[in-house]
């Protein structure tokens, strides 16, 4: 899947801007270096709200 981002990025992206509701992304990019801990702080807003199981949404 990274390798999807870094090397057809520009693809992409233009695919997702087909469409005027997603405009919005325009100028955006994707992100290839992301790594779990990154998401830390989502899971830390989660368990303000009393959760702690991250395998689904919540409801």
């Amino acid at each position: 899947m990274r390798e999807a981002f870094l090397q057809h990025g520009g693809e992409l992206m233009g695919a997702v801007l087909q469409g005027d509701d997603n405009q919005k992304f325009k100028g955006g990019t994707f992100i290839t270096d992301v790594k779990d801990s990154d998401y830390d702080y989502v899971r830390s807003m989660y368990r303000t709200i009393g959760i702690e199981s991250f395998g689904s949404f919540v409801e």
